[in-house]
């Protein structure tokens, strides 16, 4: 009864294995195991309360004596987590309950194997236990989560950047003092943190997050040292910086009034500057002191700045004093200074009353030297401008010293003549950069913007029209722009756009420019400076520009026939002769010899040109060219046109004795388009060999075959007078085809004016009858035959036909006055009755 179910599970295990033994010996010694079944039953029972009094003992205090499970609480990837994690502890705890709870299952007492178990309701009747163990497990479990909970307020400083917390918190001394203060309780708080807890049957070792919380604290420890010691360099940096500064500009001697002055604003703002620089000396001091306890080492540089500041106080202390010594210096350097000054302005006007441009330069100088002129005026306006500021700051050390003004009439009488002369040079310089502007333009892009130049030359004629007083310069200025304007309707000669290199090199010899002067390098300017040779040379730059217009004239219409030479084609289109062989044939005949004539009427214009000569020799390449592809053309016109009419009379073999003359022309003629084919170019007719001879040669070729045609029909219709009645095809067709009976049905009706065709036999070699257009068959009475001579089946049914019809009237006048005039209509054709009918009215008319 007094043994722990939980904790001694093998005793239980022993005792019950020695009460079976005891069973198994004396059944051993011949006892009935049936006689035992009451005994075994007892015992049972006798285990049952024992181990159900253990078992509720044991629900109970479950948490407390299940088997401990060990923990370690850890600082990992920035946060506090237990190894094994919590879920596996609670899994593993719940695991051990269950198996507790289960016991009762498995525990089978000293009974048979195949015996019921009275231990498996002792579960059920302790069901009641089990929202104890329950509770209990989750009290456990929420006591383990506050042990991670009283660690979390340690290792939180372990989650930030301490640089920047430190950096933007921390600034005064007595910050670090507070924070280095509060560290070292909490390290002491730390050293009092529990190694290990104990939750019920859970073992929890603090070790490796107290190791973590002390390497934080050490860390801190080690931000806020390095923190406290950058503070204490910057202070000492920009302090050190300030003095450095400050006695470098009260080290600097002034030389001069404005040196002095800006010598005294330096030094009050210096003044102003070092009472808020001097609490960082304390501030620094303060924070060195403190990181030499912390650290046990400050920085020692602070005791050297010290010395430094004190040498600065002392540069400030003295700097008046310096500052007045340095005054009466200045005011003798002023004397000399003012002795220099009056050679220097000496020297200067001795070099202007020289060298300054008089009113000879202006009349009778060039460009080069009137350019000259106004640079040294340029040159010695600044030179005389650098003695100006020289004077005037002689004359403000004189005011600021308090010494006498000197005399500087010199200086007012040169600058009042230099402003004089500067002023007339100037409008000079104004004209000179507008021209300048324009005349270094290229030629080939300016040409067209000539009237720029024109709309310059009118501005300035106004404006020195309009000037108040008159000077040589202006009157130079004004012969300028008339000069100018005298070219201007004369460019128009010179701006060559129909000129050709061989044209520009007689204008530039006309014009006498450098030998080696190009149209690409050529510039405005150059033509103005030959303005008065463009002038004199105007009626022969007219003539010139006369005959390059000419000659362009004539080029251009040259060209437009080379092109045309290159891009005229033949239009060829497709023929299916009676052969069903196709052949390439030209068409728009029209065009192309329309095309050839407008040609040769350019070339007969170009003739009429004063320059023709220079083009002569190409003029009559052309024109002989023309006229053959003209001559050509009309024969190749005619042939064609011959050859698609004889064609298919001679293919159907219509006319065998000249069928050999037209095969050589055929083949003559294919060859010509196949030629023409491979190249249809229309010039390339003129470069076939023999090709006039060739064409003549077909075209009187075709001419005989078409005469013996002519004479070949002209004899079938001899022999049958009603061939006149059908035209040259249609009769070709009837003799070519004579015995076909298609062709002879088709011709028939135009032959004969009652016959619209006639029945055959069964060979289709006699005509046995001949149908009207109604439909009414009339038999011959002699069939006819048919054959190759036409003409003679053709008489033959004409002759025929009438007999025929004879016959049929006879028949028909002696079976009417046999009858009575009561004739059978089927026995006799429609034109007979009518013939018969005539007769009969005219002899009852008769009297």
């Amino acid at each position: 009864m007094n043994i722990d179910l939980l904790r001694q599970q093998q005793r239980w295990k022993d005792g019950l294995q020695e009460l079976r033994t005891g069973l198994a010996s004396v059944e051993a010694q011949g006892f009935q195991a049936s006689d035992m079944h009451a005994w075994k039953l007892h015992w049972n029972h006798q285990l049952y309360k024992a181990l159900e009094h253990q078992y509720q003992m044991g629900l109970e205090a479950l948490n407390e004596n299940l088997p401990e499970i060990n923990i370690d609480l850890l600082y990992k990837q920035g946060r506090l987590q237990f190894r094994p994690p919590f879920e596996e502890i609670r899994a593993k705890y719940y695991r051990e309950m269950k198996r507790f709870i289960g016991i009762p299952n498995q525990f089978k007492g000293v009974g048979e194997a195949g015996d019921e178990s009275i231990f498996s309701i002792m579960i059920d009747r302790n069901a009641s236990g089990f929202l104890t163990i329950f509770r209990k497990a989750e009290d456990l479990f929420r006591r383990l989560s506050a042990v991670l909970h009283q660690h979390k307020e340690w290792i939180i400083i372990g989650q930030v950047d301490m640089e920047a917390l430190v950096e933007k918190h921390l600034s005064t001394v007595h910050d670090w003092e507070k924070n280095f203060k509060a560290l070292k309780i909490k390290g002491k708080e730390v050293e009092r943190l529990p190694s290990a807890v104990k939750v019920d049957c859970l073992n929890i070792n603090c070790s490796p997050v107290k190791t973590v919380i002390d390497d934080l604290i050490q860390k801190l420890f080690d931000v806020l040292v390095l923190s406290l010691k950058k503070s204490v360099q910057a202070h000492l940096h920009e302090i050190d910086a300030f003095v450095s500064e400050a006695m470098e500009v009260l080290s600097i001697m002034p030389q001069s009034v404005e040196e002095i002055g800006n010598a005294n604003v330096q030094y009050s703002k210096l003044q102003e500057q070092k009472p808020q620089i001097l609490p960082l000396f304390q501030e620094a001091e303060d924070k060195n002191r403190l990181l030499r306890t912390v650290a046990g080492g400050g920085l020692e540089t602070i005791s050297n700045l010290k010395a430094k500041w004190d040498k600065f106080e002392l540069m400030m202390e003295s700097h008046q004093l310096m500052i007045k010594d340095q005054i009466e210096v200045m005011k003798g350097n002023v004397k000399s200074r003012l002795q220099i000054y009056y050679q220097e302005l000496e020297k200067f006007k001795a070099r202007w009353d020289q060298l300054k441009p008089g009113d000879d330069v202006i009349d009778t100088g060039q460009q080069n030297t009137l350019d000259e002129s106004a640079k040294l005026i340029k040159e010695k306006k600044v030179e005389f401008d650098d003695l100006e500021v020289i004077r005037k700051k002689l004359v403000d050390d004189c005011q600021h010293f308090g010494l006498e003004e000197p005399n500087f009439s010199l200086a007012y009488s040169i600058s009042k003549d230099i402003e004089s002369c500067a002023q007339i040079w100037a409008l000079y310089e104004e004209f000179q950069q507008g021209f300048q502007e324009m005349a270094n333009e290229d030629w080939i892009t300016f040409r067209t913007k000539t009237y720029l130049f024109e709309e310059f030359l009118m501005t300035w004629h106004d404006k020195l029209r309009k000037a108040e007083e008159h000077s040589v310069m202006t009157v130079k200025l004004q012969s300028e722009v008339d000069k100018y304007k005298m070219v201007i309707p004369i460019l128009k000669y010179v701006r060559g756009e129909h000129l050709s290199p061989d044209h520009w090199l007689d204008l530039f010899r006309l014009l006498g420019l450098p030998r080696g002067t190009s149209l690409e390098k050529l510039l405005f300017g150059d033509l103005l400076r030959l303005a008065d040779t463009i002038v004199a040379k105007a009626s022969d730059l007219k003539d010139l520009n006369s005959r390059a217009h000419g000659e362009v004239t004539i080029r251009e219409a040259l060209r437009e026939l080379d092109l045309w030479g290159v891009g005229a084609v033949f239009t060829l289109t497709d023929y299916e002769d009676s052969q069903k062989r196709t052949i390439k044939l030209i068409k728009d005949w029209k065009d192309i010899v329309n095309q050839v004539g407008d040609n040769r009427c350019l070339l007969q214009s170009l003739k009429d040109s004063p320059y023709y000569k220079g083009f002569e020799d190409k003029v009559s390449i052309w024109e002989r060219k023309l006229a053959q592809l003209d001559e050509y053309l009309q024969n190749l016109n005619h042939i064609q046109r011959k050859w698609v009419y004889l064609e298919p009379i001679f293919g159907r073999g219509a006319l065998p004795k000249e069928q050999a003359r037209f095969n050589r022309v055929d083949e003559d003629f294919r060859s010509i388009m196949t030629d023409i084919k491979k190249d249809n170019r229309v010039t390339t007719l003129t470069t076939h060999a023999g090709i006039r001879n060739c064409l003549l040669k077909i075209l009187d070729q075709l001419q005989r075959c078409q005469k013996s045609l002519n004479e070949f029909l002209e004899e079938k219709r001899s022999a049958f007078p009603r061939f006149y009645f059908i035209g040259d095809d249609d009769l070709l067709e009837i003799l070519g085809q004579s015995t076909n009976p298609s062709v002879i049905q088709s011709h028939l009706k135009k032959l004969f004016a009652g016959i619209n065709s006639v029945c055959f036999d069964n060979e289709s070699r006699h005509i046995i009858a001949m149908k009207s257009l109604e439909g009414e068959v009339v038999p011959l009475k002699n069939k006819v035959l048919l054959s190759n001579n036409v003409e003679n089946w053709l008489n033959a049914l004409a002759l025929e036909m009438k007999q025929t019809l004879k016959q049929l009237l006879t028949e028909c006048v002696t079976a009417g006055r046999s009858s009575q005039g009561a004739i059978d209509s089927s026995l006799f054709p429609s034109q007979v009755r009518r013939l018969m009918s005539g007769e009969n009215m005219a002899s009852w008319d008769a009297p």
